[in-house]
């Protein structure tokens, strides 16, 4: 009886991990990564949940990691230079959606704050181990940063266009 247990708990398992790269698999990020790719980066990421307006990280921290929103949504907000450190919040953020990709890229400290408005899950890559993966599997990496690059592009490219909406004629 317990070998029959002991199969069944490795059926369930092997359900899980299944259901979970299906549910990364449609994240944009991973959009076009074969499962064994996504594998690859879930073992070595850190899957984390939040609840509800729990802050991540706050600007100005040192942190250096890379987060995928897995599920839920998070709140922008930045200290103002103009309206004497009044915070202004930038946009919301959902599923499938990158944040802190600055900090991972050039290091700096973090230029926003960011705060949970559901409960959330994120898949959160380190600078470490994204070495990691960069030093064992660069064509994984490869994708990846190809990937937050397309992610960036479409940022900067909203930004441009909210600049060009508030500039006077």
């Amino acid at each position: 009886m317990l070998m029959d247990e002991n199969v069944e708990v490795e059926r369930l398992k092997v359900e899980i991990i299944q259901q979970r790269l299906k549910e990364m698999g449609q994240l944009h990020i991973f959009s076009n990564f074969d499962p064994l790719e996504i594998l690859e980066i879930i073992k070595i990421a850190r899957l984390q949940q939040y609840t509800k307006n729990s802050v991540v990280f706050s600007e100005g921290d040192e942190d250096k990691s890379l987060y995928i929103i897995v599920k839920g949504n998070f709140n922008v907000t930045a200290t103002s230079l103009k309206k004497s450190g009044d915070a202004l919040s930038f946009f919301c953020m959902g599923d499938g959606l990158v944040f802190g990709e600055m900090a991972f890229l050039d290091l700096g400290k973090r230029s926003a704050t960011i705060t949970t408005t559901t409960d959330s899950e994120v898949l959160i890559i380190t600078r470490d181990t994204f070495n990691e993966i960069l030093a064992n599997k660069p064509y994984i990496a490869a994708k990846l940063l190809l990937n937050l690059a397309e992610i960036l592009s479409r940022k900067l490219r909203g930004a441009d266009r909210r600049i060009q909406m508030n500039e006077p004629p």
